[in-house]
């Protein structure tokens, strides 16, 4: 099911899928990766909403019109120019812009009885990640867990780099974050745990060994089943402690 919200840039559509048998159920913000939304996606924000949420997929890439979908297999390759259409999309998805168009979307399921918007998730792949942090610092305290998986843009020179906000942040944050990534490196994890401690917020920066950056979605070429397995466990288990 798709609505849309108005913002100063146009039209915001957004895919919901109510959790089944449940009158009302916790909110949980599914945040794609930078492929966009297809249907690998919205698979996978229909398996969290068994789990028993209320599932957001917003289009992130609104901006931009109708376009011509990226292939997953092939739109990473080094030197690509799908590889530079898609970092172009990407570097246009504002934090604070995208935070505020969160908060228009929160605020529209307020009248929706089947939506707890009291007790919200945020979950975000690659872009979704930094978007889920940052978002989860400026739209309130109802914000009690996010999970940003193979995220990238986590630490940048900007000022709305998520790093430099973490200590806003309310809710349990679970990170994961894979051996391999060159979003993400050794010396990140290191101080996101570090900051996430002194900020006193219950956190796990979860090290993911022998694979890359992107395992958690089944159509990339790194797609690793038995990580993503894990993955999908451990924001089951930090939902269920938060948001129920």
């Amino acid at each position: 099911m798709t609505r849309t919200i108005l913002t100063p840039d146009g039209e915001l559509s957004f895919s919901i899928w109510p959790a089944p048998n449940k009158p009302t159920a916790p909110v949980i913000f599914f945040l794609m990766d930078g492929v966009g939304i297809r249907p690998e996606l919205e698979k996978m924000a229909e398996r969290l909403s068994q789990l028993g949420y209320f599932v957001v997929l917003p289009n992130l890439y609104y901006r931009a019109g109708k376009y011509e979908p990226f292939n997953a297999k092939t739109c990473f390759e080094p030197g690509s120019q799908e590889r530079d259409r898609l970092m172009q999309y990407v570097a246009k998805v504002e934090n604070g812009k995208t935070a505020h168009e969160l908060s228009l979307i929160l605020d529209s399921l307020k009248s929706e009885p089947t939506a707890n918007t009291d007790r919200v998730g945020l979950l975000g792949y690659c872009l979704g990640g930094r978007i889920a942090l940052f978002t989860a610092a400026h739209i309130g305290d109802n914000i009690r867990a996010v999970a940003a998986i193979h995220g990238g843009g986590l630490i940048t020179d900007k000022s709305d780099s998520p790093h430099r906000h973490l200590a806003a942040v309310r809710g349990e944050v679970y990170i994961g974050a894979p051996e391999f990534d060159n979003h993400f490196k050794a010396d990140e994890r290191a101080l996101y745990d570090r900051l996430l401690t002194e900020a006193k917020i219950a956190h796990t920066v979860d090290y993911y060994p022998g694979v890359y950056h992107g395992f958690a979605i089944a159509d990339l070429p790194v797609y690793d089943k038995s990580a993503a397995e894990r993955h999908w466990l451990a924001i089951t288990e930090l939902f269920q402690r938060t948001l129920n």
